[in-house]
């Protein structure tokens, strides 16, 4: 029976230095508090403001749109791809925390070895078989484990993560994007519908016009360029309800896709009315941004995480301290394998002499990339307040444009009208009564496009808000996966 143990008095000195350091880390991060403080103390324009639903869109009392959004919120790809990529970042961050506690092992070796001969004697007297077969059995388990003592493993573990948490606010920003893609597709397709009926009419009010022209031709009341005139105007608006088709069913397209479904599947609008408000939704402060949008959350997170590895980089070029422990047993048979062990302990200390200026070269980089994120946060924060300051003017600009434009159509309105009266009467010539005619039908088409862009404009007041509904929402967007996934047999406990 063979009992060996491996050991050394300076793995146990350098155990007990280990001890000793481990509490004196050098890695540290700086402060970055106020990475925005160029921050405004308020937004230029304030007005009535009025608090909404944490699920802003159900503001406009759509039970259609409110359906849209969750079937979105569960099936968009774009989401489920959001969802991977946090699943991914999970994963990597359970990795690197994984290399704080030891790593243990184990192996198991077999062998069988067969010794020929054609002399018989050289096994012994008595042997007949020119053949002797031996086994062995090695069973063995190892233990390692790297003493950060320079908290670069540490570093690691916190730089994942912050990547972790980074992750899962990219999918809140994904949910954020989607809904509000839902939101404006839904609004299209009213602005769509509401032209395409107001075109309608007005081509059945021109063909109204035509037979007009035409009877008053044949009694000699009219010239024959009034008619053509009139038929001109009547093909003109015939032009505009093909494309206004076309708009439409491209929009279903998109609609269906952003659901996670086939573009032609069979949907369609059933509001046509475009929803009314009167006070904006909360905006606050600016510094309330950077809580309650999560693509800026996201950015600062990223920020530390590249210091986090600034002091990885950092430490890696300092000696590491490796202590490793292992045994093993052997034995021909398994009633004797137990019977032989050996057992180890040992210890090493790796430092860098010589690496070509790799590791300086590395601590170089992660500074550079702390410098790309640093800038990149101030930039997703300084943008994050630009869209709410477009938002609020582009509101403030549309309500008065939209009072002006509505004023312009009541006097173009008043101007055909009386264009109208005089040609009927004999004391104009028909091209006015057209020129009226056309300019207030325009006029009412560009009335509805000014109400959808206003309305346009507070769906991305809400987008540029944020908020923190889509944390809520996640949980409901992991059930679904998991469902899915046990039905199409991807997915295994």
């Amino acid at each position: 029976m063979i009992k060996v143990i491996q050991t050394s008095t300076t793995g146990i000195l350098t155990c007990l230095l280990a001890t000793l350091l481990v509490g004196c880390a050098t890695t540290s991060v700086p402060d970055r508090s106020n990475a925005a403080s160029n921050l405004p103390d308020d937004f230029t324009l304030y007005g009535p403001v009025s608090e909404t639903s944490p699920r802003w869109w159900e503001s406009f009392e759509s039970p259609e749109l409110n359906a849209w959004v969750d079937e979105a919120l569960s099936d968009n790809f774009s989401i489920r791809q959001a969802y991977a990529r946090m699943n991914q970042a999970s994963a990597i961050a359970r990795q690197s925390q994984s290399f704080l506690a030891p790593q243990a092992d184990y192996s198991l070796d077999t062998s069988i070895t067969a010794n020929h001969s054609d002399d018989a004697s050289a096994f012994g007297p008595g042997n007949d078989n020119n053949t002797v077969t031996t086994r062995s059995y090695r069973p063995g388990a190892s233990v390692s484990y790297e003493v950060d003592l320079w908290g670069r493993i540490g570093a690691g573990a916190d730089a994942a993560s912050l990547d972790e948490t980074a992750a899962h606010l990219d999918l809140q920003t994904a949910m954020h994007s989607v809904a509000g893609s839902i939101t404006r597709t839904w609004l299209d397709l009213i602005e769509v519908h509401q032209i395409l009926n107001v075109t309608q009419r007005q081509l059945e009010n021109n063909k109204t016009n035509l037979e007009l022209n035409e009877l008053r031709f044949r009694k000699g009341s009219a010239t024959a360029l009034d008619v053509f005139q009139q038929r001109e105007a009547v093909a003109q608006t015939e032009t505009l309800i093909a494309p206004l088709e076309s708009q439409r069913q491209l929009l279903l397209h998109a609609l269906n896709v952003l659901m996670g479904k086939a573009p032609r599947t069979e949907r369609d609008v059933g509001d046509t009315a475009f929803p009314k408000f009167d006070a904006l939704p909360e905006y606050g402060l600016p510094a309330d941004l950077l809580a309650r949008r999560p693509d800026v959350q996201a950015s600062g997170l990223r920020l530390q995480a590249a210091d986090w590895r600034v002091s990885a980089a950092q430490a890696d070029r300092l000696p590491s301290i490796q202590l490793s422990a292992g045994f093993s047993f052997n034995g021909d048979s398994l009633d004797t394998v137990f019977d032989n062990w050996i057992a180890s302990l040992a210890q090493s200390v790796v430092g860098p002499i010589f690496d070509a200026g790799r590791r300086k070269a590395e601590v170089e980089r992660t500074q550079a990339v702390v410098d790309e994120r640093l800038n990149q946060y101030r930039l997703t924060v300084l943008t994050a307040v630009r869209e709410v300051e477009d938002s609020l003017a582009q509101i403030d600009r549309q309500q008065v444009f939209l009072e002006a434009l509505g004023r312009r159509f009541d006097a173009a309105t008043n101007s055909y009208n009386e264009a109208l009266n005089r040609y009927r009467k004999g004391l104009t010539d028909y091209l006015p009564v057209l020129t009226a005619l056309t300019n207030m039908q325009n006029l009412e088409r560009n009335l509805i496009q000014a109400q959808h862009d206003l309305l346009s404009f507070r769906i991305a007041l809400h987008l540029a808000i944020g908020g923190e509904w889509m944390s809520d929402e996640i949980p409901r967007v992991e059930e679904n996966r998991l469902a899915e996934a046990r039905e199409t047999k991807e997915y295994s406990e």
